[in-house]
This record gives structure tokens, C-alpha cells and sequence, in this order.
């Protein structure tokens, strides 16, 4: 194995059988919650990288939409803002629509849609109490 410790460059492509983010000196971090949402617990896996990312939430009494939570990435990326896929990681999770907002160079903000009047489909908002789990997977651009 090479180690190569600085920017590697390459023009042309990448052929792998798989690419891991890397522990770091500065893991990412969950930020504050965002406006009045009131969390009974917010937790990232052990393992996360600025790469990899997997989050568990539990709501409180009276969980709100909007932003849910935010994340810091342990080391800035540079140039454009990374592009952020995520999935559900339980069923809780698949249910509500969630998105990814406030995407910069620093970090980014999960949020839950607002709930959709009883004429359209039906979006369920958070429930009480209930655990949530995202995983993430950040992508430099």
C-alpha cells in the first residue's frame, strides 16, 4: 500500500474495489439543533468520516418539521460544495421526508418536509418518541 499524505490529482479514471474515508484527527460532528427542535438524543456512529456518515435520532415529546440536525465535516472541503446522498437506515426514517439542505464546503443540515394537507399524498411528519437512523455518504465535487 502507498501512502500519499496531500491532494492527489488524477486525470483520467479510477478503478477500485472499494474507497473508505479514513478515521481523522477531527471526526465530523453533529451540530446544535436547529430552531426549536427539541431532541431526546442525537448520536453519530463511531465510525463516521466526513465520507461516511451514519446518524441515529430520537424525538422528543412534540418533534418538528424543518431542520433536524446539522453536520460539521472534521476537515473543510475545498472548491465547490460536496454532493450529499443519503438513505434511511430503519423504517422510521423511510417514512418521513427527509432532505438534505444548507449544503457548504463545511457541512450540511437534514431536514423533514412539511406535513402535506390530508387532499395530497401523504407525507407523515416525525412521530414522537421514535428513533431515526440516516446513513450518509459525502462526495467531493
Amino acid at each position: 500500500m502507498h501512502v500519499i499524505n496531500g491532494d492527489l490529482t488524477v486525470a483520467g479514471d479510477i478503478t477500485a474495489e472499494h474507497i473508505s474515508g479514513r478515521p481523522q484527527v477531527r471526526p465530523p460532528q453533529i451540530g446544535p439543533n436547529i430552531g426549536n427542535q427539541i431532541l431526546a438524543q442525537t448520536a453519530m456512529a463511531a465510525d463516521s468520516t466526513d465520507v461516511s456518515i451514519q446518524i441515529a435520532v430520537t424525538t422528543g415529546a412534540e418533534p418538528l418539521d424543518g431542520g433536524l440536525f446539522s453536520v460539521q465535516f472534521g476537515k473543510r472541503y475545498q472548491g465547490n460544495a460536496p454532493h450529499v446522498v443519503f438513505s434511511p437506515g430503519n423504517a422510521a426514517a423511510a417514512l418521513v421526508g427527509a432532505y438534505v439542505s444548507d449544503v457548504n464546503g463545511s457541512g450540511f443540515v437534514l431536514s423533514i418536509a412539511p406535513r402535506v394537507p390530508a387532499a395530497s399524498p401523504v407525507v407523515p411528519a416525525l412521530a414522537a418518541n421514535t428513533s431515526y437512523v440516516w446513513n450518509f455518504h459525502v462526495i467531493g465535487n
